[in-house]
């Protein structure tokens, strides 16, 4: 849809949104921050990936991923980079 939807100038985004989950038994359940209260809060976090169509000042929703509350071997931002990395090699969407 993107390739045939978008204009020439695409970039990717992910955007990290936190949610709220009480509980103990849901999976992935953790401290995730919340821009919103300025604080981690324990709940789950989902990233949105879109592609940005520059030329047309529009964004097509890709794909949600949750986020686990376990990453003891890789940063948050390693975690993201991961993601974005393991859809490019198998979507072409994510190219031009």
């Amino acid at each position: 849809m993107v390739d045939t939807c978008a204009g020439k100038d695409i970039v990717i985004a992910i955007d990290p949104s936190y949610v709220p989950k009480s509980g103990k038994t849901t999976n992935g359940l953790g401290y995730f921050w919340s821009g919103r209260a300025s604080k981690a809060k324990w709940g789950l976090e989902v990233s949105g990936i879109a592609a940005i169509d520059i030329d047309n000042h529009t964004a097509f929703y890709i794909e949600a991923v949750q986020t686990p509350s376990n990453l003891s071997t890789t940063t948050l931002l390693e975690h993201y980079t991961n993601v974005l990395v393991a859809r490019k090699e198998l979507n072409n969407t994510y190219k031009r």
